[in-house]
């Protein structure tokens, strides 16, 4: 008999997904398990685990499933994304019939982990680049990753996850921190000592207590900077000597703390000793500490001596530290020039103290490390009792003019890209509603509720956020990544939520361009909340950007993603098939090769009053392709394949918003610097490696 279908959670993975998709199709089409078993010639049997997710779906079936149920080819373009969410590429074997989850092979383990692996490098490496917003969400995406492998992995694999996962999470913790918020910073590291001590892995447990100790030094404590500093030289036989070098000046900032100077330094010569080479890589290869160079010491050692309130002492060797930090490194500059500025602040050298607090400020805000913000603003402070003299009043001015631009503290600036990055979680599934992220801070600052919108007709991301806040919302801010709603639809007004909640504060980054929402931030200014608009725009527009531009135009956001005609010949690179199928599911509607055949980026994402996918691929037509999608729900359309006739129309025409062409790595052929290979009227807003191939993505120039 057939197996009963039981509830799935669609949202929970791809693999719940591709089962509930299937169940949906084969009811729609009112068959049974067994008679649909029957046209692909499997058992209705398979077709009920298919559906629960207790047996995974051979590579061959979902092609015959499809044109059983006349899908439109949904439910092999759900498989990709099954196979793509644990790195899994070409054939793969069905499990045993006993098998109750399915376990990845060997081989795929070790592309996964080498694949991962490779990205932690990089994402080491470009943290101090692009800043902690931006590396942060590649680092929780590879968290989601690895925690599906934790649960599918074999037993004897499990040990070499979790040490990568401890990795990851505690690049989690330190991009946290960087974001000011030590909250997440703290449980973040807590995850990844967890991890690390199931997996055996004793030089990264060593590690985690060395950055536990550098967050009790953030935090003041000095007995437990010693202490926890002290742990990891206890593991004196398996740490390697800029390990040594980074928890011996840790352990000194301790002493620091505590005022004895004598300690301190005697542990920060003891460091110079084990410092890392100069040439080390910087991304972690050389193994953890590898950043605890002699310059990197020279500017701890300056520290030290600001916390032993020797200020005299720490500017010249922080002075001679900044020529030695790379331009591109713009965190640590900006954080060497705030602590010189501040040491120059307290010395009297005012003229000095406003010309480093100046190119502190700009770097911070330019690296986006609020925690670098923090400590430039408290280096201006420092500059008061000079405020009557030029170069510091004019830095004074700049300092409120900054305040007023960004209208926001740090902490609500970590918490507007805290809510940034939760908003992506409703990419692809909310339309025509826009993905939006909440954050509430009660009156002392802290995180106390957080939400975003997932789809039409349920909770808007303000009311979850007050919902997880409850009563501690109260006399609290609202940091929303939208302007709330002033309409009441299928759900309340946004604003009406916030004004019951008795919320003082709301800080809105993006205001909504539709008539309907207008006047959100004025009837909640109305009701003497103190509203501040425009904080952090430009990074919002990063998740809203399409759906905003999809609103202006009256149209969906148009975006084609293509290889170069040159790498076309198969197989395709594994590495560039899961790239796409990731950027499925941040689209409503998918149209791949020639004919433009349609599906849900996010099978069953949307509800299905307000979104369809149509029966039919659109016209080759323009104009009939542009009304025929706006007519399915869908704000943004992912066109892919190089052979798209539609994208190429639609491209002559200018109308698609953005391009992504992959390349291959290596030297470029004579062809392509003859031109532009990018089309005409776009502009490279970014360039990264994709396994064997080169992705380049850019936007159209709008007036």
């Amino acid at each position: 008999m057939p197996n009963p279908p039981r509830p799935l959670t669609p949202e929970r993975s791809a693999a719940d997904w591709f089962g509930a998709e299937l169940q949906h199709w084969r009811e729609r089409r009112g068959l049974t398990q067994e008679q649909l078993g029957a046209r692909v010639h499997v058992s209705g049997s398979l077709i009920g685990k298919i559906e629960k997710r207790d047996r995974r779906c051979p590579p061959d079936l979902p092609k015959r499933l499809d044109e059983a149920l006349a899908t439109g080819g949904v439910l092999t373009r759900g498989h990709v994304m099954v196979q793509a969410e644990t790195d899994r590429h070409g054939p793969v074997p069905a499990p045993a019939p006993s098998a109750r989850r399915p376990a990845a092979s060997p081989d795929q383990i070790d592309d996964v982990l080498v694949h991962l692996t490779d990205m932690w490098h990089m994402l080491v490496r470009s943290d101090n680049l692009f800043g902690p917003v931006h590396a942060l969400s590649g680092v929780l995406s590879q968290l989601n990753v690895l925690n599906y492998l934790l649960d599918h992995s074999p037993t004897q694999r499990r040990a070499e996850v979790l040490g990568l996962a401890a990795c990851y999470a505690e690049s989690a913790a330190w991009l946290h921190e960087d974001c000011a918020d030590q909250q997440a910073a703290a449980r973040w590291t807590r995850q990844a000592m967890e991890w690390s001590l199931e997996a055996g892995d004793d030089t990264m447990t060593a590690w985690t207590l060395f950055r536990r100790a550098q967050q009790a030094t953030e935090a003041g404590k000095a007995a437990q900077t010693l202490s926890l500093s002290g742990a990891v030289l206890r593991y004196e036989v398996i740490i390697t000597p800029q390990m040594r070098a980074a928890a011996l000046q840790q352990q000194a900032h301790g002493h620091a703390l505590e005022g004895d100077e004598r300690a301190c330094l005697a542990l920060l010569d003891q460091a110079d000793a084990y410092a890392a080479r100069p040439e080390t890589s910087g991304d972690g290869r050389s193994g953890h500490g590898d950043f605890a160079t002699p310059a990197y010491l020279e500017a701890q050692r300056a520290h030290c001596w600001m916390l032993l309130n020797r200020p005299d002492k720490a500017a010249p060797l922080l002075s001679a530290a900044l020529p030695s930090l790379p331009e591109i490194y713009q965190r640590d500059r900006a954080l060497t020039q705030a602590r010189l500025a501040t040491a120059y602040a307290r010395t009297r050298r005012f003229d000095e103290a406003a010309e480093h607090a100046s190119s502190a400020l700009a770097l911070a805000r330019g690296a986006g490390s609020i925690r670098t913000v923090n400590e430039t603003i408290g280096a201006i402070e420092a500059m008061r009792p000079a405020a009557g003299h030029p170069p510091v009043s004019k830095l004074l001015a700049s300092l409120q003019q900054l305040t007023e631009a960004d209208m926001a503290t740090p902490t609500e600036l970590a918490a507007m890209r805290r809510a940034i990055t939760i908003s992506a979680s409703g990419l692809g599934t909310t339309s025509p509603n826009p993905p939006v992220g909440c954050v509430i801070l009660d009156r002392d600052g802290r995180n106390v509720g957080e939400g975003y919108h997932l789809r039409k007709g349920e909770s808007h991301a303000e009311v979850n956020a007050l919902t997880a806040a409850g009563d501690r919302a109260a006399g609290g801010t609202a940091v929303v990544t939208l302007e709330p709603c002033n309409h009441i639809g299928r759900t309340p007004a946004c604003r009406q939520a916030l004004i019951d909640a008795k919320i003082a504060r709301v800080l809105i980054a993006v205001m909504d361009p539709t008539s309907r929402a207008e006047g959100g931030a004025q009837r909640l200014r109305d009701a003497g909340i103190d509203v501040e608009t425009d904080v952090l725009h430009d990074e919002a527009m990063l998740v809203l950007g399409p759906w905003h531009a999809s609103i202006t135009h009256g149209r969906p956001y148009l975006h084609w993603i293509h290889e170069d005609g040159d790498v076309l010949s198969p197989p395709p690179s594994p590495h560039y098939l899961a790239d796409v199928a990731a950027q499925y599911s941040t689209h409503d509607l998918v149209l791949t090769g020639p004919r433009a055949t349609p599906a849900e980026g996010t099978p069953r994402g949307h509800g299905s009053d307000v979104f369809h996918v149509p029966e039919e691929p659109p016209t080759r037509d323009v104009n009939a392709a542009i009304e025929k999608l706006s007519a399915t729900g869908a704000r943004t359309v992912l066109l892919v394949g190089g052979d798209s006739d539609l994208a190429e129309n639609l491209l002559e025409k200018g109308l698609l918003d953005a391009v992504t062409i992959y390349y291959p790595v290596g030297p470029a052929s004579c062809d392509l610097l003859e031109i532009d290979f990018l089309p005409r009227g776009f502009t490279l807003t970014s360039a990264t490696r994709v396994g064997d191939q080169l992705r380049v993505t850019a936007r159209r120039r709008r007036a």
